[in-house]
């Protein structure tokens, strides 16, 4: 549940801490968002250290090792295949 702010609260009302958040495995959405945002910035070309800024790291090393993926190569291929698979209505090939 969330408080006022919006922060995640456990059912007595409390934030979680920094141990119980971990123990929550790499998979929860709040890195995931983050992954997804540094990568985002990072393929629009935004300066690593501005994107780092932004994350709230005080070095550009954990930005570039932890968090930048790029994802465009991802997206584009992804694309690239669902136009093989179904070309445009002017794309197709009639039968012969």
């Amino acid at each position: 549940m969330a408080g006022r702010h919006g922060r995640h609260m456990d059912s007595g009302g409390q934030q979680p801490t920094n141990s119980q958040v971990s123990a929550a495995g790499p998979e929860r959405p709040r890195a995931r968002l983050r992954h997804t945002f540094v990568s985002v910035l990072s393929d629009d070309g935004m300066p690593i250290e501005q994107i780092s800024q932004l994350a709230g790291h005080s070095e550009t090393a954990i930005t570039e090792t932890v968090y930048l993926h790029q994802i465009r190569p991802v997206i584009l291929h992804g694309a690239e295949a669902m136009d093989r698979i179904f070309p445009a209505a002017g794309d197709r090939q009639s039968p012969s």
